[in-house]
C-alpha cells in the first residue's frame, strides 16, 4: 500500500482526525462545505426550474415560432392574413424539427356584461390548435375542443363580469363595413390561468371563425401560424430553418424575439446563480485551509516523526491533501442529501409560493439536472482542494528536530 494512503487511513478512520482541539474548526470547514454545496443546488434547481417554466408556458399559449404578414409585426390585431396557410403548413410539418403548427388570428374587442365592460384581445384558434393549452384550464371537462361559438376566458375576466362556465358574454369587434361595430354573444365553455398578468387580463380565445366572419376571411385565410417544438433546445437555429422555408413576404419570429424582456429577464437567473457558486466555492475553500492549517498544527509532531524516517515534502503534503479531500467529500455528501432533499420536497409540495404578478408562477418549480450537480460537485471538489495546495506550504518550512523539541 502507498506509505501516503498509509498514514492518511490510520489518522481518519481511527478517528484521530476528530479528537484534538481541531475539531470544532474541522466541523466548521465540513459545514462551509456542505452549506456551500446545498446553497448552490437550491441556486441551480430554483433558478433553472424558474427559466423553464415561464419558457414553457410562454410556448404552449404563444408557440415557439410565430408567422405572420410584415404589417403585424407592431400590432397585437390581425392588419392582414396570411392566404395560402394550407401550403405553408403543408410545408412547416415537412421539417423534422417541426412538432404542431396552428393556426390563428386576433382582433380587438369589446366584452360586455351587464354594466361591465372590458377592452380585449380575441384570439381566434381551430381544430389544429396544440392541446398543450389545455395546461391552462381549470375547469376539468372532457371536451377542450371550441365551436363556433365558444369561447375560453380567464378566471381573472370570470370574476370581473361575475360569470362562468355555461354563461354568455357579449363581444364587439370593430369592422370596417359598417359604421357599428359587429356584435356577438359567445358561450364560456372553459376557465383559463396562465399567471400572466397580461393574458388572463385581456386575452378570450374562441374560435378563428368568428374573427374570419367579422373581417370576411375565406376558409383559407388566417392571422398567422404558431410553430410548435419538442423542446426549447436550438430555437434561433429551428427559426431560422422555418424562415429558409417560406416565402420572403412573411415575417419569422421565435418567443425569445417577441418577448425579448421577459427571457433578458430570466436569462440574468444565469449570472446569479453563476456568482452564487462562485461565492460559495470561494467561502467553502478559505475554510477548510483554516481547517487544513489546524490539522497541520496539530499533526506536527507527526510531520516530524515521518520526516525523520526519510519521507520527503511532498509525500507530507500528500498525508494532509488525503485528509483534505476527505474533508470535503464529507462536506459534500451532508450538502446534497440536504439541497437534493429540499428540491425534491418543493417539487412535490410546492410549500414555497411566489407572487405570480411578479414572478408568472405561483410556487417555485424545481429542475434537476443530475449532470449539472456532478458538475457542480467536482468544480466544488477540485476548487477547493487547490486551495489546500496553500496550507501544505507551511509544511515546507517545518523543520523535523525542532519540531520534535517542542512537542516535548
Amino acid at each position: 500500500m502507498n506509505f501516503n494512503w498509509f498514514i492518511a487511513k490510520k489518522i481518519i478512520f481511527q478517528r484521530t482526525l476528530f479528537k484534538g482541539y481541531s475539531k470544532p474548526i474541522l466541523i466548521i470547514g465540513i459545514s462551509a462545505i456542505a452549506i456551500g454545496i446545498t446553497s448552490m443546488l437550491i441556486a441551480l434547481g430554483t433558478g433553472t426550474g424558474l427559466q423553464k417554466k415561464i419558457s414553457e408556458k410562454i410556448s404552449m399559449f404563444n408557440g415557439q415560432v410565430l408567422v405572420t404578414d410584415m404589417q403585424n409585426l407592431k400590432s397585437h390585431q390581425t392588419l392582414k392574413s396570411i392566404e395560402n396557410s394550407a401550403k405553408i403548413t403543408y410545408d412547416l410539418n415537412k421539417l423534422k424539427s417541426v412538432n404542431h403548427v396552428q393556426n390563428i388570428g386576433y382582433i380587438g374587442g369589446l366584452a360586455v356584461k351587464g354594466g361591465t365592460f372590458e377592452g380585449i384581445i380575441f384570439k381566434g384558434i381551430d381544430s389544429t390548435y396544440n392541446k398543450k393549452f389545455n395546461y391552462f384550464i381549470k375547469n376539468p371537462t372532457e371536451k377542450k375542443s371550441l365551436k363556433t361559438n365558444e369561447i375560453w376566458i380567464s378566471k381573472n375576466l370570470s370574476r370581473k363580469f361575475g360569470v362562468g362556465i355555461d354563461d354568455f358574454l357579449q363581444i364587439y369587434f370593430y369592422s370596417e363595413d359598417i359604421l357599428f361595430p359587429k356584435r356577438r354573444t359567445l358561450k364560456i365553455t372553459s376557465l383559463f390561468e396562465t399567471d400572466f398578468s397580461d393574458y388572463d387580463k385581456n386575452f378570450i380565445i374562441g374560435h378563428i371563425e368568428v374573427i374570419r366572419s367579422i373581417l370576411n376571411w375565406n376558409k383559407s385565410q388566417v392571422g398567422g401560424l404558431e410553430i410548435f417544438f419538442d423542446s426549447n433546445s436550438n430555437l434561433e437555429k429551428k427559426t431560422e430553418e422555418i424562415y429558409n422555408s417560406i416565402e420572403d413576404f412573411l415575417s419569422v419570429r421565435s418567443v425569445n424575439e417577441q418577448f425579448s424582456e421577459i427571457y433578458s429577464w430570466i436569462n440574468l437567473f444565469n449570472y446569479n446563480i453563476s456568482l452564487i457558486i462562485i461565492i460559495m466555492i470561494f467561502v467553502g475553500g478559505i475554510n477548510m485551509i483554516t481547517s487544513l492549517l489546524a490539522l497541520i498544527i496539530e499533526q506536527t509532531n507527526m510531520i516530524a516523526t515521518v520526516r525523520i524516517l526519510g519521507s520527503s515534502i511532498k509525500s507530507v503534503q500528500k498525508i494532509f491533501l488525503i485528509q483534505g479531500a476527505y474533508l470535503i467529500t464529507i462536506g459534500l455528501f451532508f450538502g446534497n442529501v440536504i439541497g437534493l432533499s429540499f428540491l425534491i420536497f418543493q417539487d412535490f409540495t410546492g410549500i414555497i409560493s411566489l407572487n405570480p404578478e411578479t414572478y408568472y408562477v405561483k410556487k417555485v418549480p424545481v429542475y434537476i439536472n443530475f449532470f449539472s450537480v456532478l458538475l457542480i460537485n467536482l468544480i466544488t471538489f477540485f476548487s477547493c482542494m487547490l486551495f489546500l495546495l496553500i496550507p501544505t506550504y507551511v509544511i515546507t518550512k517545518m523543520s523535523p528536530i525542532k519540531s520534535i523539541s517542542l512537542n516535548k
